[in-house]
């Protein structure tokens, strides 16, 4: 996602070239767009679209507008960038060449994750052949490789889980066998001043009826005011870390992820506690600690990396104290962004957007030795991955299993059940 934010933000500095850009001015819809909030940014470039005094900027306002919806990525909003992008390459006389150009690209993108691959494959190579340059050749691989393997399903079956909200249901852990924790940026939390920021929140599954509880907030003392994620809960030290981002005084913006950690005794929880990281103003989240308790692995955009995020370990010293974090190098990092390490059955699992996959995050999997080196890396294909993003795998047996995904058929990101028909 990072790696897109930032070629956008290129393309809108760089080829949006009229005697001013909409971007050069002081508005609050530029604030709102480079803040990522684009549902909001949306619509006030909407409202500048209807003012007579940006009348000259009506068709850079419409292709912004279309950058948000595309950016938003449920299918809903992809397709209201789709129709805007098409209308925009509909009116090729009427715009200037970069608009023009970029809307092929982010017009083909769009296609791209609704699963609409041959179209997509068509104005991908109608963007290569325009632009002449290098920006869609990671895509047109994807739509190929999508192509060449929509028809081979692996050994899983998935299906949506009945308790996902209209709101992104980011990630699941699992306390036990029928205990969970969800990230979600439901509006139901413990907050004072309840905000779509991502909350804990607690959850059972009734094997006897069949069916799960109602979704509970966590305590007040673990949901802030700011932004918790990507929950990892260790059953051997009875400890859930997760990330929070907290919000910034006076500001819409929140601050960098941090890992923080819980104990559960007796199943009471104790405050939250900031885990102990080099943090230097990058982001660190999407911890997962090792059975054992001695390797803690994450996702960073700190600095020595390849890319984006990148994913990192760090080991515990016979001191007790932990080790620098260690880099896991090549085979898994690229110069986009690797999330949500997790390892089952000596096997380690991963998302990324920059190894060759079906479109967005795909969800690989890679041989470890005992000293995590990585022996090789697999894309999980079809139906584990989709051609939008799919994130955050979690084992709870030989059999079963969860992920998040906003692939067609979901409402935004959405928990998905796995389960091996082979076990």
């Amino acid at each position: 996602m990072k790696f897109v934010l930032f070629f956008i933000k290129a393309c809108l500095i760089s080829s949006l070239t009229q005697a001013q850009s909409i971007l050069d001015l002081k508005l609050k819809a530029v604030d709102l767009y480079h803040s990522e909030m684009y549902l909001e940014a949306e619509e006030e470039f909407k409202t500048l679209k209807s003012r007579s005094k940006y009348e000259r900027y009506k068709l850079e306002l419409d292709f912004l507008r279309a950058l948000c919806f595309y950016n938003l990525l449920d299918e809903r909003n992809l397709k209201k960038s789709k129709s805007i992008f098409k209308r925009l390459i509909n009116r090729k006389n009427k715009i200037n060449s970069e608009v023009y150009s970029n809307s092929l690209l982010f017009y083909g993108r769009a296609l791209h994750r609704l699963s609409e691959l041959d179209s997509a494959l068509v104005y991908l190579k109608k963007y290569k052949k325009f632009s002449k340059d290098n920006f869609a050749d990671d895509d047109i691989k994807s739509v190929l490789f999508s192509l060449k393997n929509k028809n081979n399903y692996t050994k899983f079956t998935l299906n949506r889980c009945s308790f996902n909200s209209i709101y992104d249901d980011y990630s699941l852990t699992s306390i036990d066998d029928n205990s969970f924790i969800l990230a979600s940026n439901r509006p139901k939390s413990n907050k004072k001043n309840s905000s779509l920021n991502s909350d804990l929140y607690y959850l059972e599954f009734n094997v006897r009826i069949n069916k799960w509880s109602r979704v509970i907030p966590c305590d007040k003392y673990i949901n802030s005011e700011g932004s918790e994620l990507s929950p990892f809960y260790s059953a051997n030290d009875s400890i859930c870390f997760f990330s929070r981002s907290t919000k910034v005084k006076d500001s819409i913006s929140l601050s960098e992820h941090k890992i923080y950690f819980i104990h559960n005794k007796n199943k009471l929880w104790s405050n939250p506690a900031l885990f102990p990281l080099p943090y230097d103003g990058s982001n660190f989240k999407n911890p997962y600690l090792t059975n054992d308790g001695n390797t803690l692995f994450f996702s960073s955009d700190m600095n020595g990396g390849y890319g984006g995020y990148d994913i990192w370990m760090i080991k515990k010293k016979s001191n007790g104290f932990w080790s620098m974090p260690i880099n896991l190098g090549m085979s898994v990092n690229t110069i986009k962004d690797e999330l949500y390490p997790y390892i089952s059955d000596n096997t380690f699992y991963f998302s990324s957007n920059g190894h060759l996959g079906l479109g967005g995050f795909d969800i690989f999997k890679a041989g470890i030795d005992q000293y995590f080196n990585i022996l090789y890396v697999d894309n999980m294909g079809y139906p584990v991955n989709s051609t939008n993003d799919d994130n955050a795998l979690i084992f709870k047996n030989d059999s079963i299993g969860y992920l998040s995904s906003n692939r067609v058929g979901s409402i935004n990101f959405d928990i998905y059940k796995l389960q091996n028909y082979e076990n």
